[in-house]
Parts: structure tokens; sequence; C-alpha cells
């Protein structure tokens, strides 16, 4: 898996090499009502940082396998996942995870997953980020204030 991390002030970014984008949202203070959320492969996410970690916290994940990595552990409607997710070293991007989902597991299940930055230069994509929008079925984030990308081009360590 080959994604870029992008910071801004209200969101963070992961964005995949195969188009897919994770809003994590860090100007938000708790998870918005059952009745607002839609399920998505990639949840619902909010964050804080703490320090250089960003502390994440994510609900409404669609039922079915935890990832393409794992496609035997099955997760419930009720999956919650927290995360802390901070920079080890220079090219190392650390993920502790904790899956809490009753349905499916008898206590939380806890994995470190470590990210190394690859060694080309090129860029996945370029995003020009300007203005916010945002509707409830087509998630598109623009920002004047945008930050800088802080992992680009990580691989999951196999």
């Amino acid at each position: 898996m080959i994604f870029q991390v992008v910071v801004t002030p209200e969101e963070t970014l992961f964005v995949m090499d195969h188009g897919e984008v994770r809003h994590i949202y860090t100007g938000r203070q708790g998870q918005p009502g059952k009745d607002d959320l839609w399920p998505t492969s990639l949840g619902d996410s909010i964050g804080h940082w703490e320090s250089l970690t960003l502390v994440i916290d994510t609900v409404a994940r669609t039922p079915g396998p935890i990832s393409m990595f794992a496609p035997v552990a099955e997760l419930s409607e009720q999956a919650h996942f927290t995360e802390r997710v901070r920079r080890i070293d220079k090219n190392t991007l650390e993920d502790q995870l904790i899956i809490e989902d009753p349905a499916r597991f008898v206590r939380p299940w806890t994995v470190t997953l470590r990210y190394n930055q690859r060694t080309r230069s090129h860029t996945v994509l370029t995003l020009r980020l300007r203005g916010r929008s945002q509707s409830r079925g087509e998630r598109q984030v623009h920002d004047s204030a945008a930050q800088t990308v802080i992992g680009v081009e990580v691989r999951a360590n196999e």
C-alpha cells in the first residue's frame, strides 16, 4: 500500500495510491449522531494531536474484512478503532491500532503497523487545496491554509 499524509488545520488526509482518501477530521469535537453517520469502508474518523502523535477515533465502518491484508478477520457494524499515529524516525510512520468489536472479539485486538517511506521522490498525487466544500454524499476538501505533506509515498512493511 502506498499513501501520502496531508495535514491541514481542519483535517488530516491519507491519500491512497488507488484513489481512496481517508479523512480524519481534527476540527470536530466528537462523532456525529448515529443518524448523521453513513458507513463506509474507511468509516468516520475524528482526531486530535497530542504533541506529534495523531490520535484517531473511527466508527461507522461497513461490516466485513478488517482490510485487504487481513481478509479472514470480519468486523461487525459495532467495530470501533482507536489509533495513535506518529513518526518514529524520518523514514518510518508507526500506527498503534486497537480494534474493539463486541460482536466479533472477546477482547480488544491490538496491533502495531509500521510504514517505511519509499526512497523514490516522485509524488503519487498532487493536491491543490483552496476553499472548503463538503456534501453528505461526496466529501471534497479544499483549504487555503494547507500545511505540509508529512509522509510522501509510504509503503506498508511486509
